[in-house]
């Protein structure tokens, strides 16, 4: 991650108050940084995921979330779309060949049902917003580099990455 200052832009925003030593690591990070990143392993039948913490609260872009992959591949991912949005780029829905090489990634708005279950840490961040903050979900391809939805999709792959984007 690179350092850099960070300005509050949302309003009504504050930092909530720590409650114990991994909220202070939470808000040192994105203090010095701009964010944090949470990794989650799996759990019953949930994959592995990790999110960001800050993208909003440091670019008003949403925060994102990826399943799938390992602690370093995914810090790796996130870091990397953090660091573009840094640079000024903006994430919307749809397919970006920019952050994995050889791979294109697919974007899609996390639906608010699925906030508690696996951005729960965001939520306690960003508790004192009047609305809820938006949040995308890197989708990862197939072998053959088809999405979730695409025709072939090798639904395999679902086992690794749960679809977010519907209720």
């Amino acid at each position: 991650m690179q350092s850099n200052p960070v300005k509050p832009r949302l309003s009504p925003f504050t930092f909530p108050k720590p409650e114990d030593p991994p909220d202070k690591v939470v808000l040192r990070d994105i203090k010095r940084h701009g964010w944090h990143l949470m990794h989650i392993g799996p759990e019953g039948d949930l994959p592995q995921f990790a999110f960001s913490i800050g993208f909003y609260y440091q670019f008003l872009q949403p925060e994102v979330l990826v399943m799938g992959l390992g602690v370093e591949k995914s810090a790796n991912l996130l870091n990397h779309i953090g660091e573009t949005l840094l640079s000024g780029k903006v994430l919307s829905p749809g397919r970006d060949a920019e952050y994995m090489a050889g791979y294109p990634v697919e974007f899609r708005p996390v639906h608010i049902a699925h906030y508690r279950e696996h951005l729960g840490y965001a939520i306690w961040f960003y508790r004192s917003l009047p609305q809820a903050f938006p949040a995308m979900q890197c989708l990862l391809p197939d072998k053959a580099g088809k999405f979730p939805g695409d025709e072939g999709y090798d639904i395999r792959y679902d086992a690794l990455q749960k679809n977010l984007s519907v209720g």
